[in-house]
C-alpha cells in the first residue's frame, strides 16, 4: 500500500531534513580539521542529496500540483539524471577511498562507463523518443544494479586500515542492510510513490557523522596510536610535527626525500587528515605517547 500525498510528503521531508543536516555537520568537520574522509564522503553525499531533493519536490508537486511551469517533467529529469547518475559515479569512488583501492584505471573505467551511458541515455530518447524509453530505463537499471554489486564487491575482499577502518565496518553493514531496498526501488516501483533509499541516505550520513565525532573524541588519549602508524612513519610524523621539511626530514633518517613523501602518502591516508598543516595542530593537543 503507498502512502497518501501528505504522508508521504512527510517521510520526504523528514529523511531530507536529517540529510541537510549531516552534510552541514560534515562540512563543519572537513572544514575544521581538513579530514579527508570528510571530504570524500561529501563527494558521495552531495549527489545523494540531489536524489533526495527532487524525491522532495515531486512528492510537493503530488500534494500541490505547480502547473506545466515547474512541472514533474523537470523534476523527474532532476531526479532520473542528475540525481542518480551522481549517485552511480561517487557511490564507487567511494568506496575505492574507504577500502583504500589505489586504482587509477580501474576509476578512469568507472567514470568513463557511467558518463558514456549518461550520453547515450540522452542521445538515445532525443532521437528514438518513446520508442527508446523501455529500453533505456531497463539499461539504466541494469548498470545501477551492476555499480550496486561491484561496491559491494569491494567492501566484503578489501579490509581497511587506519581512519578508515571504523566507517568501512558500518558501511559494508549499510550496504548489506540497504541493498534489498535499492533493489526494491530500482526494479518494483514504477512511477511515483515510496523510496526506501530515503532512508538509506538518512542512514549513512549518520552513521559517519558518529564515526568522524566517535573519532575526534577518542583521539583526546592517544591518536596517532589509532592510525595504525609503521614505526618509520612515526618517525616521520615526528619530524612534520617538528616542522621539518621533506628534504631535511630525509637527511635525519637518512632515507630519499620520494621515501618521505611515500610515509607522507601514507599518513594522511591512516590518519584521514590532508595537510601537514593538520598534523602539525594535531600533534599540538594530542602528541605522540
Amino acid at each position: 500500500m503507498q502512502p497518501s500525498g501528505p504522508l508521504l510528503l512527510a517521510y520526504v521531508f523528514t529523511t531530507f531534513m536529517v540529510g541537510t543536516a549531516c552534510v552541514g555537520a560534515v562540512l563543519v568537520l572537513a572544514r575544521l580539521r581538513f579530514d579527508e574522509l570528510a571530504h570524500a564522503f561529501l563527494w558521495f553525499y552531495v549527489p545523494l542529496s540531489v536524489l533526495v531533493l527532487a524525491a522532495l519536490l515531486l512528492a510537493l508537486v503530488e500534494v500541490q500540483p505547480m502547473g506545466p511551469a515547474v512541472g514533474a517533467p523537470v523534476l523527474e529529469y532532476l531526479e532520473a539524471f542528475i540525481g542518480r547518475y551522481g549517485v552511480m559515479l561517487a557511490l564507487p569512488l567511494f568506496a575505492h577511498r574507504v577500502y583504500g583501492v589505489a586504482s587509477g584505471p580501474r576509476e578512469a573505467a568507472l567514470t568513463g562507463l557511467v558518463i558514456a551511458a549518461f550520453a547515450v541515455q540522452h542521445v538515445t530518447e532525443f532521437v528514438l523518443g518513446g520508442a527508446w524509453d523501455a529500453r533505456g530505463d531497463a539499461a539504466e537499471d541494469v548498470l545501477f544494479a551492476a555499480v550496486l554489486g561491484y561496491t559491494l564487491y569491494v567492501a566484503v575482499t578489501r579490509r581497511a586500515t587506519g581512519v578508515y577502518a571504523p566507517v568501512a565496518r558500518r558501511f559494508l553493514v549499510l550496504l548489506l542492510v540497504g541493498l534489498p531496498g535499492m533493489a526494491f526501488d530500482l526494479f518494483v516501483v514504477d512511477g511515483p510513490g515510496l523510496r526506501l533509499y530515503p532512508l538509506w541516505y538518512c542512514a549513512a550520513g549518520v552513521t559517519v557523522i558518529v564515526t568522524l565525532v566517535g573519532r575526534r573524541s577518542a583521539s583526546a588519549g592517544a591518536a596517532p596510536r589509532e592510525w595504525d602508524l609503521t614505526d618509520r612513519e612515526g618517525e616521520v610524523l615526528g619530524l612534520v610535527q617538528q616542522g621539518l621539511s621533506n628534504g631535511e626530514i630525509a637527511r635525519q633518517l637518512s632515507i630519499s626525500p620520494n621515501t618521505v613523501k611515500t610515509h607522507l602518502q601514507s599518513i594522511f591516508h591512516k590518519s584521514g587528515f590532508r595537510t601537514r598543516i593538520a598534523l602539525i595542530v594535531q600533534a599540538r593537543h594530542h602528541p605522540i605517547g
